[in-house]
């Protein structure tokens, strides 16, 4: 085969590769983009409050902390407090810890707290549940939802709480809002999505991915095209490539188990090409090592 039919057909080769993975690659993100959870955009991750009032109230200040994608959990720091008519007037005060005239129990989310009439309100950790698709990710969104309620006295009386939400957890932004209402209660609401620096990194992480397949690819058409003999360091280099592509996309921050989108646009495609350019070479390579039939007989001869 002569060398400008070999470029004819690398070119052929490389520009019908490249329409196919285009078409792959569009059809797998709006396929997947289109099922994505709508997210609030320019998320704070401010203090928002339920109510500002001046009545009888329990406070309750909620700092996220950390988010478990695994276990799918929030975590959040609570402070407790109240107005000036529930706190202690005869006790010591020891900390900055506020301390009530009467029993209160606060429950938020599944986790409820029992405090008794005189002693500190002391700090708690809690956990939520999370509701959201890390397939997707680095353009995941993650829901939610969080009922507030206290009582206070020995007769369980319901009292308006004051709920306090912030805070943007590593690698997260969060979106805080609460459902409108008259209700004592509290009803908080949080959308939480990857913070723009996770999606820098995760996107750049891609197109290196990407950068390094096709250098790879194309000295593997480059070489044919020119009909050049393939040695050992041009399998090695291609070799190192492939099985370096789960290393380098375990560097993204926050990277999500096998299987996710981020596979199915890059990680996927980049291992078939290497792929395909490795077994290339090997079939190459081992062709143009075989014996000639004329050295055989030759060979055979003497």
């Amino acid at each position: 085969m002569t060398r400008p039919t070999r470029l004819l057909y690398g070119i052929v080769f490389v520009t019908a590769a490249a329409l196919a993975i285009i078409c792959g690659l569009i059809t797998i993100a709006v396929t997947h983009l289109k099922a994505a959870h709508t997210t609030q955009k320019d998320p704070s991750g401010g203090w928002t409050l339920n109510r500002l009032t001046i009545d009888t109230s329990v406070v309750v200040i909620a700092e996220a902390t950390s988010i478990d994608l695994n276990s799918q959990i929030a975590k959040f720091t609570l402070t407790f407090g109240g107005t000036d008519d529930l706190a202690s007037n005869t006790s010591t005060v020891q900390s900055n810890l506020f301390e009530s005239n009467q029993a209160i129990n606060v429950t938020f989310g599944t986790q409820a707290f029992i405090f008794k009439k005189g002693t500190p309100l002391n700090n708690a950790v809690v956990t939520v549940p999370i509701t959201g698709d890390i397939s997707i990710y680095p353009f995941d969104s993650y829901s939610i939802f969080i009922p507030v309620f206290a009582t206070i006295g020995d007769k369980a009386q319901p009292v308006t709480v004051v709920v306090a939400l912030y805070g943007n957890p590593s690698g997260f932004n969060a979106a805080y809002s609460f459902q409108e209402g008259d209700s004592v209660d509290a009803t908080g609401f949080a959308v939480v999505s990857r913070s723009r620096t996770t999606k820098v990194f995760a996107i750049l992480i891609s197109l290196l991915m990407w950068a390094l397949t096709i250098c790879g690819s194309l000295l593997s058409v480059v070489l044919w095209v020119a009909d050049k003999k393939v040695e050992p360091p041009y399998i090695i280099f291609t070799t190192a490539l492939l099985f370096a592509m789960p290393s380098v996309r375990s560097a993204m921050p926050g990277a999500p188990p096998i299987g996710a989108l981020i596979d199915q646009i890059v990680m996927v495609w980049c291992m078939s090409l290497l792929s395909m350019a490795e077994v290339g070479y090997f079939f190459r390579f081992i062709s143009s090592a075989k014996p000639s039939f004329k050295l055989l007989k030759e060979v055979e001869t003497a």
